[in-house]
């Protein structure tokens, strides 16, 4: 593997989205790499406009949770937290999964069902033994892909709020 598509595997690692540049003959490999991975390359012809456009994401992201955190609040086809997360995803009502830059759940997953929880306990739904996972986010963005939901990874201030109540939440289908 050549350097430029072990970097764009450990930004596609780190969920990253957009990558912002001027393509050129010292960036070739690279450019090449990022065409063929799920991060979306943006044109810049300035520093400060990948500085602006930045500032205009991390805008867009705060918004974005305080809807969920308002429309959770008044039950409005969100949750916040992560029990409340995870049932909504065992009964396949998420739409779209959100949480904060470096959230890293360890939890457990049914042998028989399936079913995603973050205690070691028997499954609470059939009862059957539970094996262990390191990372819950990672299955759980699977089962929301897999209802060809979205799912996406806030940082900064956004991050923090949604810290404040438990570092994860989602948009319900209903």
């Amino acid at each position: 593997m050549k350097a430029a598509a072990f970097i764009v595997s450990c930004l596609e690692n780190e969920r990253v989205r957009f990558a912002f540049g001027i393509p050129g003959e010292e960036n070739l490999e690279l450019m090449d790499s990022l065409r063929d991975s799920s991060i979306r390359f943006v044109l810049t012809r300035h520093e400060e406009a990948a500085a602006f456009i930045l500032e205009v994401e991390r805008r867009r992201e705060s918004d974005q949770v305080e809807q969920l955190i308002t429309a959770a609040h008044k039950k409005q086809n969100a949750v916040v937290g992560l029990e409340d997360t995870l049932l909504a995803l065992q009964e396949w009502r998420v739409w779209q999964l959100v949480y904060s830059e470096g959230l890293n759940l360890r939890g457990s997953q049914c042998t028989n069902c399936e079913a995603l929880t973050a205690s070691d306990e028997p499954c609470p739904y059939c009862s059957h033994a539970v094996r262990a996972v390191n990372d819950l986010i990672q299955l759980a963005a699977e089962r929301v892909f897999d209802l060809e939901g979205k799912v996406e990874q806030v940082r900064g201030p956004a991050a923090g709020r949604l810290k404040e109540l438990g570092s994860i939440g989602a948009v319900l289908h209903f």
